[in-house]
């Protein structure tokens, strides 16, 4: 018999402003990498990173949510439209950094990356950027996080 509660996967969407952020600078970048792509397919030839804008592009437009935290029991799922997308198991999770000026953040040792993680604000270590989600101060994620890896949070 399989327990269901363990089945179950959470999303926890970026907060609105947040979106409204992300899909205003997206827009305008996506139009950028566009025009240098139809402009010039040099770029396409020569470049290893342009390889990544046809993919990167194709889920953007899946639909969904923009940008989201996904917990499942395999791991987690991270999508900060339109830049990149993160996904790691539970075991490549290193800790919780607190912070004030940039917010709460999860530190991660390994995950696959899709997309342009380059553009992000810190590009090592791997980061999480807890404090942009909805439900880490107020609600179910930072439960699911002590549930799935309670490593996290012992001292």
């Amino acid at each position: 018999m399989m327990n269901t509660h363990q089945s179950e996967a959470h999303t926890y969407p970026m907060k609105k402003y947040w979106q409204y952020i992300n899909r205003f600078c997206g827009f305008w970048s996506w139009l950028g990498v566009i025009a240098s792509i139809v402009g010039s397919l040099f770029l396409l030839l020569v470049f290893k990173w342009a390889r990544k804008v046809f993919p990167a592009f194709r889920n953007m437009m899946a639909g969904g949510p923009q940008s989201y935290l996904r917990l499942s029991n395999d791991g987690l799922v991270y999508r900060n439209w339109p830049w990149f997308e993160i996904r790691c198991k539970w075991e490549d999770i290193k800790g919780i950094k607190f912070g004030y000026w940039l917010g709460d953040v999860l530190l991660l040792q390994r995950a696959d990356q899709i997309g342009f993680p380059e553009f992000s604000i810190s590009l090592s270590p791997i980061q999480v950027h807890l404090s942009s989600l909805v439900g880490w101060t107020e609600g179910g994620l930072r439960d699911d996080l002590c549930q799935n890896a309670p490593q996290l949070f012992e001292k």
